[in-house]
């Protein structure tokens, strides 16, 4: 089991990416922006972060780079979700 951190503004998606991970039995917190998600690493550091690449406070991108400057959470595994609309 696997505790992972999902950072997505969008309620939907969270939900749904829940009880994904929560059937197979991964303990999963939701964090809406970043930089709640800094908060939270300085509590609870989790075993994987999934992030939206898009946030509302800067992006996944940024999120990365800065947990990666932390010598505590840069063993973090770091997940970056995009998607691509279909027209």
């Amino acid at each position: 089991m696997a505790r992972l951190l999902l950072v997505d503004g969008r309620q939907d998606m969270c939900t749904e990416w829940r009880a994904a991970l929560e059937a197979r039995r991964h303990e999963v917190s939701v964090a809406a922006n970043a930089s709640f998600v800094l908060t939270m690493l300085e509590r609870n550091p989790p075993d994987v972060i999934v992030s939206h690449v898009v946030l509302e406070d800067m992006s996944g991108c940024e999120l990365c780079a800065i947990v990666r400057t932390d010598p505590m959470a840069r063993q973090i595994r770091f997940i970056l979700l995009t998607e691509t609309r279909k027209g």
